[in-house]
């Protein structure tokens, strides 16, 4: 699955400088997230 995230420029920008892989950091926060909701397993979120 592809997802696609619009932010203002300036905050893409700010995000950019603190992230060499940004989209990396987005993908585990959301699995982080998801597995404190109890939506993912451990193993899932391994992979």
């Amino acid at each position: 699955m592809t997802l696609t995230v619009n932010i203002p420029d300036d905050l893409a920008y700010a995000l950019g400088e603190g992230y060499e892989a940004l989209g990396c950091a987005a993908l585990e926060a959301l699995a982080a997230e998801a597995y404190s909701m109890d939506l993912l397993s451990l193993e899932q979120v391994q992979r």
